[in-house]
């Protein structure tokens, strides 16, 4: 048995609210599932979509402060 963490972005869908699912700032769901089905493929341990990749590595780049001031400046 293998285990694949899947790293979600935020995505058009209406899991939370209705309003997500046209939110501009949510990656739409059919791309979302094209990159992850694509990047799935490739056997890898984890599966980070581009969207999700600055949050992912902010700790590894040193910019772990700048993106968490970015994101909670959104609320």
């Amino acid at each position: 048995m293998s285990v694949v963490e899947l790293v979600p972005p935020y995505v058009q869908t209406e899991l939370l609210v209705p309003e997500q699912a046209s939110d501009p700032n949510a990656m739409p769901l059919a791309d979302f599932i094209a990159e992850t089905m694509t990047l799935f493929e490739k056997g890898d341990a984890e599966v980070v979509v581009d969207a999700c990749k600055p949050l992912r590595f902010a700790a590894e780049n040193g910019n772990l402060p700048e993106v968490m001031e970015m994101l909670n400046a959104q609320h």
